[in-house]
């Protein structure tokens, strides 16, 4: 495996948030980077996580109603869902 590379972002916040995160960081004992990248990777993760149960569901509807057995409806779930991205 390579060696993982950062990039930066940058976002802009109201002066109120800022403090707060500021605060909450520091009460976690965590710089600000981390505490927003660890942060945003837990988002992004169960984000991700309600997204393939959502289609999990909508795989098992389809079959319930007949309209596909289970694995051609996960492919077509999984067609449908790589369309999108």
């Amino acid at each position: 495996m390579g060696t993982k590379t950062s990039t930066k972002l940058s976002i802009d916040l109201l002066p109120d948030l800022h403090e707060e995160l500021k605060e909450i960081a520091q009460a976690s004992g965590k710089s600000v980077k981390t505490y927003v990248a660890e942060a945003l990777e837990s988002c992004i993760r169960r984000d991700t996580e309600e997204e393939d149960r959502y289609w999990g569901k909508m795989s098992e509807d389809a079959r319930k109603k007949g309209f596909i057995g289970v694995e051609k409806s996960r492919e077509l779930v999984a067609l449908i869902k790589n369309a999108q991205s």
